[in-house]
């Protein structure tokens, strides 16, 4: 397998020595990395320089932070098939989120970040899934990443045109939770902030009920904006309108032709999120595991 990983990741993955020197990364530290790495259960023995760069850039080179963040990461795959298990384009609940939600990337914007952005399609309550929503974006994000490589961070969107009371009650708040964990404790790119488009009130309870378990400062990065409110906030710090669609107020091509270009990136990376999946699925028997190293779930 792991030829056969090394044969996808060198097809369809960033340009490793580029991305050092762009992003200043020192492959010292990646080695560091891997060695922290095999005292974790979780991790799994088949990783690739590319990827452990991916963390050691998100953690602004610090090694220690690296190794309980990729600990936290992969923990949270192993825990979490609703996320994570089954990541195929023509896996049913993939189709079902393609279909009835908008998925897309935006071009990176000049401050070297990534920008990703979810809305409904189908603004029918019983249509909309948000296990389905969770796993399709970060099987966007996770592409997007190993296609391009670490940047400085990454711009979330989210737009709740369309939703209702419904929308927002559908999903358990053990999914909720556990997607929140992911972000704030396992996400391997640094979150610049995250916006809540045509946000309204109901979105105030919601808030109310994970603020318990939100960090403050991931939830300080979060950002509402009510229906009709101007988005020349985010033009100015975050998305300038050359780096947003046009019917988000921006000078881009409608976001549809973004979900789209999404949707042929997921397929182009079936191969890739099968061996992934495969390797993270097989990690129990091939990792040390070790009693007296004691990785933190969350960390300041």
């Amino acid at each position: 397998m792991l030829k056969k990983f090394n044969k996808v990741l060198d097809e369809l993955c960033y340009d490793y020595d580029e991305i050092l020197e762009r992003q200043k990364i020192k492959q010292e530290w990646v080695d560091q990395l891997r060695e922290m790495s095999k005292i974790s259960k979780f991790v799994p023995k088949i990783i690739d320089d590319k990827q452990l760069a991916i963390f050691v850039n998100g953690c602004n080179g610090n090694t220690e932070r690296s190794s309980k963040w990729i600990h936290m990461n992969y923990k949270l795959r192993s825990t979490s098939p609703e996320f994570f298990a089954n990541r195929r384009f023509d896996a049913p609940d993939v189709v079902d989120a393609f279909e009835n939600q908008c998925f897309a990337v935006f071009p990176s914007t000049p401050n070297n970040h990534f920008v990703f952005y979810h809305c409904l399609l189908n603004y029918r309550p019983r249509k909309f899934n948000f296990d389905n929503a969770v796993k399709v974006f970060m099987m966007m994000g996770e592409a997007m990443i190993a296609k391009e490589g670490p940047r400085d961070g990454a711009i979330f969107l989210y737009d709740l045109n369309g939703s209702s009371f419904s929308h927002v009650f559908r999903p358990s708040i053990h999914s909720i939770k556990k997607g929140i964990d992911y972000l704030q404790s396992a996400n391997p790119i640094h979150i610049k902030s995250i916006h809540i488009l045509n946000s309204f009130w109901i979105m105030e309870l919601i808030f109310a009920i994970i603020k318990p378990f939100v960090r403050k400062e991931f939830y300080d990065i979060i950002h509402l904006h009510p229906p009709g409110a101007s988005l020349d906030k985010i033009f100015e710090t975050d998305v300038p309108k050359s780096h947003m669609p046009c019917d988000l107020g921006g000078d881009l091509p409608p976001k549809i032709e973004y979900h789209y270009k999404t949707k042929k990136l997921i397929e182009n990376f079936t191969e890739y999120f099968e061996i992934d999946d495969e390797n993270t699925v097989l990690k129990l028997d091939q990792f040390v595991d070790s009693e007296d190293y004691k990785y933190r779930d969350k960390y300041s």
